[in-house]
């Protein structure tokens, strides 16, 4: 919403730009407040002013919350009067809405709502507000003041008296609140009937109203032109003129000239050769009525007028330059008509090539015959105006204007006296083909205003385009060249000119002089019309007719959102719906109507009762695809209408309409949430402590463990009883990483339980003060887990002062060595030394070590570990010191000895590494009591996993659980959307899809169900580790949160669903998933497909093509509707569905077979690993690949004859049916795309195959240069998914997959460490820092093909020339910047790693 919505609280400008309010402006406000008026007067009179007067007004007394809204016809009018707005009223904010904001985007109320906050006035075009409350994104109660600008457009169907008719007059109607209305207007009529005035009053709910009291101050600031009338002589048309131009003749023999049977749409027509294309093929032969017929017809017909109207020199040269220009687009494959076929370009230059064209030059402008008398008279007058004139000429015709421009500027009489432009608007040809006979103006169209404004032109020659509306103050004359089209026009045009003197100039055939004085007098009549304010039997004859007419119009209005469906807005709802749900390059989208005749007695000289069906796109369920009109027009438009009204109201019933009438809507992703970085708040890591403290308080048993610590031999090195006054789920042996080549176990015994009161002492605080009191001191506190030793009391084995190591005598200490100078620093005893080492053997020395008698015993000693972390490993190089014999040498005599055993020293040395375990056993145990409490989890090691993050360091983290939990959601959600919603098309299914498994879901689920608390985030390191105090502990405070990419809380999500299927495969994925996705509210993977299996069609024979599909699947189905199906492309009109719905369920299941299989491997494989070679595997190049290639043979027999014998022998050979023969379809143009890329594949396939076969590199660039079309991996996708539904069983689609040869590859991928990576994700691993940059565009005149150059920074690394397809042709560059790179500084030219 953000720049072209314009906002504004509109600043207060440095000039004072504010309009002072005139007397009759304030009488006009007066009015206003007393009623709904429609404000007539003249252009240039301050009518927008009166509107700021009165929106003022209405902003002083507005409820808060109402909006006053300002519309105007066209968005050049819409964004004008935003500037005068937000530059009269500097208080409030204003904000414009136009189809410059995508508002046509805005299908959710609750953008709406965001786009409206704060703001109290809108400026929008009326379509921009009919189709929001349409839409019931807006409603009327919101609305405090419309305006109209330009309010004689609200008449008939325009949006403007829609919004009148549909929501404000029902409204009043049933006396419920409607908004004030005023109107604005230099002409309240629009044609020359002014009993258009009432319809317009009538429209609006307003009386019209011009100055009466202030006619006089009125009169004094408007300025109305002086009236002159030039009468010409019209030209008579001639349909054969025996004088025609050179140019005229040639192009009309041209037209006559061209062959119906060889027009490019008659010959497509005859080669698709469909019941539509018949019917559409006798038309068009019938009426010679193909486009270029029609664009010929139209070009000879503009070339006509444009003779009458100018003479022949005008004409010869319109032929001339659109004839040039066409041919020279043609040739030089210009996209000026990219929107032409290329065959319809060609056909028609080549005609246009034998028109010999005749000279146009200036010199033939001084020959009265080469100038209409119109022309000249136009030219005369201008001659006569002053140099100061400022003019417009108001002329019908867009090609009129461009050549009457070019006539004045070549002409001598005024090609030096005037500055010359032209403005045309844009065509009225919203979408389609471009016009070979309206050529476009170089110059832009703002450009050339911007110029008339500013003085630098000052004759500008325009279409009705600039009778209303635009801004151009500074004019003193207008031409009407063309007669005014009607009151209106002519009202318009005329306050144009609003300078003093100026001239109103009327060109009128002698024939008709008198029109003039007939404008002079309706426009007086209409003055007088309106000015009365007794006009009831006027009102009463036309409301009748407009309740008759209200009363025949069908309307359909839903009762929760209001919003409205009629029949003059079905087909464009229709159209729009089956836009959305296909977007096929090779499909027809738009919906087909057929008519037909009821064979109904028809009244005399009446035309025949019509019927019409709209036919809807294959993508749609059979139910849905045919409606018919419920009841007789003898109108086709009316009789399509009422077809696309039943289409649409029938597609609202089938829940494929929201309530606001739009094609539904799917949540899209948080761009900020699936960012990889995106960081956001949330809890702080659950920590279990503070619970086991408060059980300590309150409770009798406690729970006792016995750990029993192994070495690396499985030695018992001492067993220690673990307390606790919880219940500790039980765990496996947990890894302790003694050092860099010791890998010992702490194994944990089950449990028992004893009294509290039996607990009369432990030896907690005794374990850590004998292995960590050198480092930190254990206090004489409770500890929240205790630990004792079995059958010894430690606390009094440390009692005392410990005996030197001499008293133990020469045999090997049981327990650490301590110096007993050095506050009883620990060692490890090595042995014993009879003679002093020299200090160069000794990795410490003790400092006086020189000073120690050599004549005493010495003790060798191993550094006592400084680790607290035991739960990772380390390097040896870590752990290696100097080259020296001896880590420490100290007499005996400084030694004493601990009578605790050292195994059991060494057990107080894991304590942390122990404790950090049963919190993160104790995290997973209250994420399964809680969250977890309705699935079965037979396994906490697999909910451990899933939780733990790569950055707390666990012994296994979630990114291979992750792996699978994506997919398995995947596919679960797949059959839940596709069994839920059985008539919903696949971008539907895909839409559902996407909005459930994105991450910003993912992590939105997660946080409200707490989840974010579990995930284990914090990397244990041992080194800040303190023993955890009970009283400590009651006093913690769990309100604070840590910082997570949201990416890694969906993870867990994911993981958590990963590790469901791995405990109890789809039943415990599924439970999993409805925890945190409740509205996946499928019962079971089988109920999903046995719904999928009943709406398939039953007792279908399989056509005979296809029998030999399933010899190639090698599956016989039960339903041979689903083969069918899965084969049946979107362009089979005649298909019962199309293979959508079923590739939908095969994208998701061949992605969970695929997974599966590589975490069989999962020994092997890195997760990145896992990822590259999934990619690998369903990506669409090579799932293409796949259905070019398997095939199933099927014997062929040719004869042949003997020369001599004359006899025939029989030779046999083998006719390969790969899957894409299969695909049935119903357009010419797919066939030959695919001969096309049946070419390209037989050319490759061989070199794909040997690197498949023994290749060490994936062949990424060879599979892309094949450029299949994507319904050929549809093919493989759509048939497994009919394998599924039919069969229900995985295991039968990865046997079709296995026949295929997908898991055949798949091993020799992973078995041969196939280096998978794509050139271009290698190429940016290889630029480093530094940018790639990919130039890619279509050399034309190499026949199409693309061209890619590769920089690296600022550097040129390679460049190719011949690529099929953009995607090839980046591939294909990027391979090659790589394998140059590969072999650049210093590289060895090997691959780069991926781990």
């Amino acid at each position: 919403m953000a720049s072209a919505t314009a906002t504004a609280t509109a600043e207060t400008s440095k000039e004072d730009t504010t309009f002072h309010s005139r007397a009759y402006q304030l009488e006009m406000l007066e009015e206003s407040l007393k009623r709904n008026v429609i404000v007539a007067m003249d252009t240039g009179s301050g009518k927008t002013h009166v509107a700021v007067l009165r929106i003022k007004k209405e902003l002083e007394v507005a409820p808060t919350g109402k909006l006053i809204w300002f519309l105007t016809p066209t968005v050049a009018l819409c964004l004008q009067q935003l500037s005068v707005l937000q530059t009269q009223i500097s208080s409030v904010q204003i904000k414009s809405f136009t189809s410059h904001d995508n508002v046509s985007r805005w299908t959710e109320k609750p953008i709406w709502d965001a786009a409206l906050t704060n703001v109290n006035i809108v400026v929008s075009t009326y379509a921009v507000l009919y189709e929001a409350l349409c839409h019931a994104s807006i409603s009327m109660e919101t609305l405090a003041l419309i305006v109209f600008d330009e309010a004689h457009n609200c008449i008939k169907k325009s949006p403007g008296s829609k919004l009148m008719q549909d929501y404000y007059w029902p409204k009043k109607r049933s006396k419920e609140y409607v908004p004030h209305i005023l109107g604005l207007t230099a002409s309240p009529v629009m044609g020359s009937d002014l009993d258009g005035l009432e319809i317009l009053e009538s429209s609006l709910d307003a009386t019209c109203k011009s100055p009466r009291k202030q006619k006089l101050d009125l009169s004094l600031h408007v300025k109305l032109p002086i009236m002159i009338q030039i009468v010409f002589k019209g030209n008579q048309p001639m349909t054969m003129n025996p004088h025609d131009t050179g140019n005229m003749r040639g192009l009309r023999n041209v037209y006559l000239n061209l062959n119906i049977d060889d027009d490019p749409e008659v010959v497509r027509l005859r080669t698709t050769n469909t019941d539509a294309s018949r019917r559409k093929l006798e038309q068009v032969i019938m009426g010679k009525k193909t486009f270029i017929q029609n664009q010929m017809g139209s070009f000879i017909r503009t070339a006509r007028a444009i003779e009458l109207a100018l003479g022949t020199w005008a004409a010869n040269a319109y032929i001339s330059e659109v004839t040039s220009s066409f041919i020279r687009c043609t040739e030089s494959k210009d996209n000026k008509f990219l929107e032409w076929q290329d065959d319809e370009k060609q056909y028609l230059a080549n005609a246009l090539r034998s028109l010999e064209l005749s000279s146009h030059n200036t010199q033939v402008l001084l020959l009265k015959e080469s100038i209409s008398e119109k022309a000249r008279a136009l030219i005369q007058f201008l001659g006569s105006c002053h140099e100061s004139t400022i003019g417009i000429i108001f002329v019908k015709e867009r090609a009129t204007a461009h050549m009457l421009n070019r006539l004045l500027f070549e002409h001598p009489d005024t090609c030096n006296r005037f500055s010359l432009g032209v403005t045309v608007g844009t065509s009225m040809r919203p979408v389609g083909k471009r016009d070979i006979f309206d050529f476009s103006h170089h110059e832009s169209q703002s450009k050339t205003l911007a110029k008339f404004r500013s003085g630098e032109t000052n004759i500008l020659v325009a279409t009705s385009v600039l009778e209303e509306g635009i801004d151009v103050p500074q004019c003193n004359l207008v031409v009407c060249f063309d007669e005014p089209a009607n009151l209106k026009s002519f009202v318009q045009r005329r306050g144009r000119a609003r300078l003093r003197e100026s001239k109103l100039v009327m060109f009128l055939e002698s024939a008709s002089k008198s029109r003039l004085a007939e404008w002079k007098r309706l426009e007086h009549e209409m003055k007088l019309l309106y000015e009365i304010d007794e006009r009831a039997a006027r009102k009463l004859a036309k409301h009748e007719e407009v309740e008759t007419e209200h009363c025949q119009r069908r309307i359909f209005r839903v009762p929760s959102t209001g919003a409205l469906l009629d029949m003059d807005s079905a087909k464009g709802h229709l159209n729009c719906f089956c836009s959305r749900i296909s977007s096929h390059l090779h499909v027809q989208i738009r919906p087909e109507y057929i008519i037909r005749e009821e064979s109904m007695e028809n009244q005399y000289d009446e035309p025949p009762l019509l019927r019409a069906t709209v036919v809807l796109p294959v993508s749609l369920d059979p139910s849905l695809r045919l409606h018919k009109s419920k009841s007789l027009w003898r109108s086709e438009k009316n009789a399509t209408k009422d077809a696309a009204f039943e289409a649409y109201l029938a597609l609202y019933r089938a829940g494929l309409v929201s309530d606001q009438l739009l094609p539904l809507n799917f949540p899209e992703p948080s761009k900020y949430m699936e960012k990889q970085d995106s960081i956001i708040d949330v809890q702080e890591q659950f920590n279990p402590w503070p619970g086991v403290a408060r059980a300590w308080e309150n409770k009798e048993k406690i729970e006792r463990r016995v750990l029993t610590l192994k070495d690396e031999v499985g030695f018992e090195k001492s067993q220690i009883e673990m307390l606790m006054p919880i219940r500790l789920p039980n765990m496996k042996s947990i890894p302790i990483y003694w050092d860099a080549s010791r890998e010992w176990r702490i194994e944990i015994g089950l449990p028992t339980t004893i009294q509290n009161s039996e607990l009369m002492q432990n030896d907690t605080r005794a374990l850590l003060s004998n292995s960590y009191g050198h480092r930190w001191q254990a206090e004489q506190s409770k500890y929240v887990v205790l630990f004792k030793a079995q059958d010894r009391k430690i606390s009094s084995l440390l009692q005392g002062v410990p005996p030197s190591i001499f008293e133990h005598g020469m045999n090997e200490p049981v327990g650490l060595l301590r110096d007993v100078q050095k506050s009883g620093y620990p060692f490890v005893f090595q042995k014993w030394l009879h003679t002093k080492p020299p200090s160069q053997s000794i990795q410490k020395p003790h400092k006086d070590y020189e000073t120690f008698s050599p004549d005493q015993l010495f003790v060798a000693l191993k550094k006592w570990s400084t680790r607290s972390d035991f739960l990772h490993s380390v390097q040896e190089s870590a752990t290696v010191g100097h080259d020296k014999e001896y880590f420490k040498v100290l007499p005996h005599t400084r030694l004493a000895i601990d009578p605790v055993p050292i195994g059991i020293s060494q057990f107080g040395l894991l304590i942390p590494s122990l404790l950090h375990k049963v919190q993160v056993q104790l995290v997973v145990a209250e994420l399964c009591g809680t969250l977890l409490s309705e699935v079965e989890i037979s396994d906490y090691d697999f909910i451990r996993t899933a939780i733990s993050t790569p950055v707390a360091r666990e012994q296994e983290n979630y990114q291979k659980v992750e792996f699978l939990g994506d997919s398995v959601l995947k596919f679960l959600v797949s059959i839940f959307a596709a069994s839920k919603y059985p008539h919903w098309p696949e971008s539907y299914l895909s839409g559902i899809k996407d909005s459930i498994v994105s991450n910003s879901r993912l992590c939105k689920a997660a946080i409200d169900r707490n989840l974010d608390k579990f995930i284990l985030t914090k990397i244990f390191t041992g080194r800040k580790w303190r023993p955890m105090y009970v009283e400590t502990l009651l006093e913690e405070r769990g309100d604070k949160t840590r910082k997570v990419p949201c990416k890694t809380v969906a993870d867990v999500v994911e993981s958590l669903i990963g590790a469901g299927w791995m405990m109890g495969q789809h039943q415990t994925a599924l439970s999993i998933i409805k925890v945190f996705l409740p509205e996946v509210d499928l019962p079971s993977l089988e109920v999903g497909r046995l719904r999928l299996f009943d709406i398939a069609t039953a007792d279908m024979s399989l056509p005979a093509d296809l029998k030999p599909l399933e010899s190639l699947a090698g599956y016989s189905f039960k339903k041979k509707s689903l083969l069918v199906q899965s084969m049946s492309h979107h362009s089979d009109l005649k298909a019962v569905a199309s293979y959508e719905r079923l590739e939908f369920l095969g994208d998701a299941i061949l992605e969970i077979i695929i997974v599966t299989e590589l975490m069989a491997y999962e020994g092997k494989l890195s997760h990145s690993l896992m990822h590259l070679y999934k990619t690998t595997l369903v990506n669409g190049d090579y799932l293409s690949f796949l259905a070019l290639e398997w095939k199933i043979a099927q014997k062929k027999t040719d004869l042949t004859e003997d020369p001599r014998s004359g006899r025939f022998s029989e030779v046999e050979s083998l006719f390969y049916l790969p899957l894409w023969r299969f695909m049935r379809h119903g357009l010419s143009r797919i066939g030959e795309t695919q001969c096309e890329v049946e070419r390209r594949h037989a050319s490759l396939r061989c070199e794909i195959l040997q690197e498949f076969e023994r290749g060490m590199e994936y062949p990424w660039a060879l599979l892309a240069r094949i450029h299949a079309n994507k319904f050929y991996s549809d093919l493989i996708e759509s048939l497994l998914g009919a394998v599924w539904v039919d069969s229900g069983s995985l295991e039968v689609c990865k046997q079709v997959l296995d026949r295929m040869g997908m898991l055949k590859l798949m091993h020799r991928l992973v078995t041969d460490r196939v280096h998978a990576l794509h050139p271009r994700e290698e190429l940016c691993i290889l630029a480093g820092d530094q940018e790639v940059k990919y130039d890619v565009h279509k050399n034309e005149c190499a026949g199409g093909e693309w061209m890619c150059t590769v920089y690296i920074g600022e550097s040129q690394i390679i460049e190719i020339l011949d690529g099929v397809s953009e995607e090839e042709a980046r591939t294909r560059a990027a391979g090659g910047a790589v394998a140059l790179l590969r072999l650049s500084n210093g590289r060895t030219g090997s691959p780069v790693p991926y781990l």
